[in-house]
């Protein structure tokens, strides 16, 4: 995947929900986190049958569960691998840093009235 920010921007305006591949880079992967778009891990076998699958059946359901670190499809389930602060991130719905910020307001404000050089901070 591309480092860029418009590469996994691309993937979710096509209404991708979750990317599979065999590896991706750091930037990529946090950039997919960032949007709140799990980007998981499996082997090239695992990817290349699931290709195949996909391939024969364009509709089928595919789903991954980030709690139990899996993907499944027809009768198949197969063991993925995430980073787990991502990984939690995602499960808890914390991947959006703004909406932390704007949620921890009250938390921020006091802390920045404590470091010296936030004396101005309102």
């Amino acid at each position: 995947g591309s480092s860029r920010e418009h590469a996994p921007q691309a993937l979710m305006r096509f209404c991708m929900t979750g990317i599979i591949g065999q590896s991706f880079a750091e930037i990529f992967h946090g950039n997919c986190t960032s949007l709140g778009i799990p980007a998981v891990t499996a082997t090239g076998e695992q990817i290349e049958t699931l290709q195949n699958v996909v391939m024969q059946t364009p509709d089928i359901d595919i789903r991954i569960d980030l709690e139990n670190k899996t993907v499944t499809y027809g009768d198949t389930e197969i063991d993925i691998e995430i980073p787990e602060a991502m990984r939690k991130a995602l499960i808890n719905a914390q991947w959006d840093s703004t909406s932390q910020l704007i949620v921890n307001e009250a938390a921020i404000r006091e802390k920045a009235k404590k470091i010296p050089y936030m004396n101005n901070f309102t």
